[in-house]
């Protein structure tokens, strides 16, 4: 029986890598100086994984990429399907990929391989369509972090044409913000102060204004509001009058841990697009 994140199937990803042919690419570019060696930095967004698909990245794949001469204090990962449990209940499966996590970062908290604090925060996933009883999965995951974990990104990308939908590693249905079963699993995690980052396809910002909305109306509630936006014939202009929206509508004055995340992967390039990956 399949499990949520099973990552032996089909690589669903929002991209497809070729590690030989993004080490080619690499190689023609010339090395660029550190302009700020001295200054801290947290990366804030990488995933660790070992799938056919996608390949292996793990902890010396990662220190490799962040030690070219900047001053890289500490990271946060982000959720990808790793290392899911394949016993026990299904919706405690994502504990598994917590689990691993806390495994690396204590490998570096050894001292043995720098000074870098790998994964000083953890952000999973867990199944929000449970609703109420999410709370099991949530509190599983704080556990399995040993202070690391700070909430979950539940993607709700959804496009009904195959050539843009194709790069939505989960599926679910259209304005599943909306469903009342997802809100009440989301509603768990203000309670247990969690966060929540979301993506989305630009078109959809519409959705994650409504729903970053409905939640400023508790000022416990911490949350994060990612958009993507790559391979989508909506006008451009639409996407930013929609991140604009968001910017100003989602965010209250006086609520800290709201906080809304603006990105956007573009879908033009100034000079030759190298091959697309995504740590």
């Amino acid at each position: 029986m399949a499990h949520f994140g099973d990552a032996k199937g089909e690589y669903r990803g929002l991209i497809y890598r070729s590690d030989a042919a993004l080490a080619e690419w690499l190689a023609r570019k010339p090395p660029e100086a550190v302009l700020e060696p001295d200054l801290p930095i947290i990366d804030p967004h990488h995933h660790l994984w070992d799938t056919p698909q996608r390949g292996l990245y793990f902890l010396p794949e990662l220190l490799k990429d962040i030690g070219g001469g900047h001053n890289v204090v500490s990271t946060v990962f982000l959720e990808c399907h790793a290392m899911y449990r394949k016993d026990g209940p299904v919706e405690l499966a994502p504990v598994g990929e917590i689990e691993f996590v806390r495994g690396i970062a204590a490998q570096m908290a050894s001292g043995n391989y720098g000074t870098c604090r790998v994964a000083e925060g953890i952000v999973g996933w867990a199944d929000l369509m449970l609703g109420a009883r999410v709370r099991e999965t949530l509190e599983a995951q704080i556990a399995a972090g040993g202070g690391r974990f700070r909430g979950i990104r539940h993607g709700l990308a959804w496009d009904g044409h195959e050539s843009v939908g194709k790069f939505a590693s989960r599926y679910v249905e259209p304005d599943r913000q909306r469903n009342p079963t997802f809100r009440e699993g989301l509603a768990q995690l203000a309670k247990l102060n969690l966060s929540f980052e979301s993506w989305q396809y630009h078109p959809q910002l519409p959705g994650a204004i409504e729903l970053a909305a409905s939640t400023s109306s508790d000022p416990s509630g911490s949350r994060a509001i990612r958009s993507r936006a790559g391979v989508s014939s909506t006008p451009r202009a639409s996407h930013d009058a929609c991140m604009r929206a968001l910017a100003r509508g989602s965010t209250p004055i006086g609520t800290p841990k709201a906080l809304a995340i603006l990105s956007a992967v573009m879908s033009s390039w100034v000079g030759p697009m190298p091959p697309v990956v995504n740590t």
